[in-house]
């Protein structure tokens, strides 16, 4: 069952690779180019403005 999760996006950054991993079945960054600075600056943009930005999944596994 999923359950909603209130974070913030420094808090995520901060547990990125300690608690949160990228799985195998994901793939990789892929805003590398310099062209792709501005689709960056615009997510943080409305990040900040407090716009909707779509949802973040995370699948919790059994040690």
């Amino acid at each position: 069952m999923g359950v909603f999760l209130d974070k913030s996006i420094k808090d995520v950054v901060d547990e990125l690779n300690v608690r949160y991993f990228l799985p195998d079945i994901q793939r990789e960054y892929v805003w590398l180019k310099k062209a792709d600075e501005k689709k960056i600056e615009q997510l943080f943009d409305s990040i900040l403005r407090g716009y909707p930005i779509g949802s973040f999944l995370f699948w919790k596994l059994q040690k």
